[in-house]
């Protein structure tokens, strides 16, 4: 610490690369050994069957009754995505391991844009620890999930289409002058990583759409338009312009998301979730008794969190928690998570709201500040953030050991499997988790699992 104090950084700086640190401390340390989800598992396979151009399964082994996925009229398929699996052929090619530590890296570029977001909001720096150490973030930010994709992508979203762009760099300009195209890259990416991700990017699109258009003068006005060019036009040209350069980035990714689900599902209106029975499930008798679950996790991982986070005057908020509440009504009613792990359900719980919590958490941290500002007494302040701080760390570390007490457990169970499996042999189990214990991506010809 000595040694960053020495550097001419700027506060936020400095907090940033502390909380960097401690991650990436955390991960060479208790770095995983194994997945320890079947999601995981199917991005991870996919994406190597991607690459060998064999993502259909037609084997005998499949149709005598082998766990190959879910049958779409021409073999047999994974219900997962396929977005995050296109991302990771490159990693998986070179070793499949690797992808843990490519999910940590896009957290960590995820925690820079919160750390500008508190730049820009005068929010004291120390609040990027919120971030960086949120117990549902350091568990997926480990797992080679969308989450960390997702969320990260989101913020950079919104960071591009509500913030001002300061500095003089040729990055920096090139992101502002193309940010419209970028945005709408990264748009159409984020649904292809997976569908009701279109829950958080519609209501972001629909919205910089009206403020966009409002915000354009009446009559000519100058300045550097979406795609790079100085020029002045009237108010609906620039934003017709801004539009397009948005669809353009956005495009090609809608083609790929459209041709997926007609050539793999029969439907451009289909997902791998139409065959697993999922696509937009909704079980009535679970909508009250996970409205409640969903609402005392968030009220209770961060005291307070989306009340709190409504007073900030973050003048977007109303965006964010509309959002937020639009997720809460989507999965309500989807059974996607049992909530009978005790604790871990403050983990496990909320993991299909990830998306939105970063931007929740930078409305909580601004209400916070203002808090604390109000404290007379003198550096106390200072010593609630930093025990938070310390408590959230520690945590962290915990977690990551329990994490890798865990993937070694599979790993070993996984290990043990192939070796008493012929090569081209079949395993026979009657528990369906030990399919995730089998995949293809780790190039070792034993591949198929029967449950009995």
């Amino acid at each position: 610490m000595e040694f960053l104090a020495s550097l001419k950084l700027s506060n936020y700086n400095k907090h940033f690369i502390i909380g960097a640190l401690f991650i990436l401390i955390s991960v060479i340390i208790f770095y995983p050994a194994f997945y320890t989800t079947t999601d995981e598992r199917d991005y991870i396979e996919n994406s190597y069957l991607v690459g060998q151009g064999n993502l259909v399964k037609n084997d005998v082994q499949c149709y005598e009754g082998a766990s190959c996925g879910y049958f779409n009229g021409n073999g047999y398929i994974s219900k997962y995505n396929l977005g995050l699996s296109f991302l990771l052929i490159p990693i998986v090619f070179l070793d499949w391991r690797i992808t843990f530590f490519i999910s940590i890296i896009v957290f960590i570029s995820g925690l820079y844009i919160f750390k500008r977001f508190l730049e820009k909001r005068g929010i004291r720096a120390e609040f990027i620890y919120l971030y960086a150490f949120f117990p549902t973030f350091v568990y997926y930010s480990r797992k080679t999930m969308t989450e960390v994709y997702t969320i990260t992508f989101i913020m950079i979203i919104f960071y591009l289409l509500f913030e001002k762009s300061e500095g003089k760099s040729k990055f920096k300009k090139f992101l502002y002058d193309y940010r419209y195209l970028i945005v709408g890259a990264l748009s159409g990416i984020t649904v292809l990583l997976k569908y009701s991700n279109a829950l958080f990017i519609v209501p972001i699109i629909i919205y910089w759409l009206f403020i966009n258009f409002k915000s354009k003068a009446i009559g000519n006005v100058g300045g550097t338009i979406s795609l790079g060019f100085e020029e002045k036009k009237p108010r609906l040209i620039r934003w017709l312009k801004d539009n397009l350069a948005l669809f353009i980035g956005a495009f090609p990714f809608l083609l790929i998301f459209l041709a997926i689900n007609y050539i793999f599902y029969g439907s451009i209106f289909h997902s791998g979730y139409f065959f697993s029975k999922e696509e937009f499930l909704i079980i009535p008798s679970l909508i009250l008794p996970q409205a409640l679950k969903y609402i005392i996790i968030l009220l209770i991982i961060y005291p307070g969190l989306p009340i709190l986070g409504l007073f900030s005057k973050y003048k977007h908020r109303f965006l964010i928690f509309g959002i937020l509440l639009i997720s809460l009504i989507f999965f309500v009613g989807f059974p996607g998570y049992a909530f009978n792990s005790g604790l871990l359900d403050f983990i496990f719980g909320i993991r299909f709201l990830i998306p939105i919590l970063g931007l929740v958490i930078l409305c909580y941290s601004e209400t916070l500040n203002n808090l604390l500002n109000k404290i007379k007494v003198k550096n106390l302040d200072k010593v609630i953030i930093y025990t938070v701080a310390v408590v959230l760390i520690v945590n962290m570390f915990i977690m990551a050991y329990i994490l890798k007490v865990r993937s070694y457990e599979l790993a070993t169970k996984s290990e043990e499997i192939y070796n008493k499996v012929e090569e081209g042999g079949n395993y026979y189990t009657q528990d369906i988790e030990e399919r995730k214990l089998l995949n293809q991506a780790f190039r070792k010809g034993k591949r198929w699992l029967f449950v009995n």
